[in-house]
């Protein structure tokens, strides 16, 4: 689920995008105590999404670069996720810009990260080993963004569907 608003059970939660030069970051007060519940750095864009996942509260850049999850009844950062510079650096040639979704901290390799990028005419999703930086796997989506591309790798199934990565990975029986 995502919104750029609390659902009714944090509806006593009031959220302030904080505007600094460089680094605008998200703040949330208790509307009940004016008290500062968290406060997260988002990158270098104003922009943020928030996704709800059971007691989680994750907030993202609109480039996707930062992914924070935090526990909203204690205000406790629980993951901070940042996409790795060296990934930046990568060539790209002409296929846009890398960004990251929440599904890949946990559902992702152990050792791997998988990222969209930009085609001209559509998507794609490069994965990266962690270790060694090396390109794994190119999962391209080149029909503007309206295909449906799905690949097994190992135990581990990606759904590109539509410009969004989906991995569902298999259960050790």
């Amino acid at each position: 689920m995502l919104k750029n608003e609390p659902p009714a059970q944090y509806a006593d939660m009031l959220l302030f995008m904080v505007r600094g030069k460089e680094s605008p970051s998200t703040l949330a007060i208790d509307s009940q105590t004016g008290k500062k519940r968290w406060y997260c750095e988002m990158g270098h864009l104003p922009n943020v999404s928030c996704t709800y996942k059971g007691n989680l509260v994750s907030y993202r850049g609109i480039w996707y670069n930062d992914v924070v999850y935090i526990n909203p009844q204690t205000g406790e950062i629980t993951e901070h996720w940042h996409l790795p510079d060296w990934v930046n650096d990568y060539p790209l040639d002409d296929r846009g810009n890398f960004t990251i979704d929440e599904q890949y901290l946990y559902l992702a390799p152990k050792n791997y990260v998988g990222l969209d990028h930009e085609f001209y005419e559509g998507k794609g999703v490069l994965v990266f080993s962690l270790e060694t930086h090396e390109l794994v796997q190119e999962l391209p989506c080149l029909i503007n963004m309206q295909c449906k591309k799905i690949e097994k790798v190992g135990k581990r199934l990606f759904v590109h569907d539509h410009g969004n990565l989906h991995i569902f990975v298999e259960e050790d029986n």
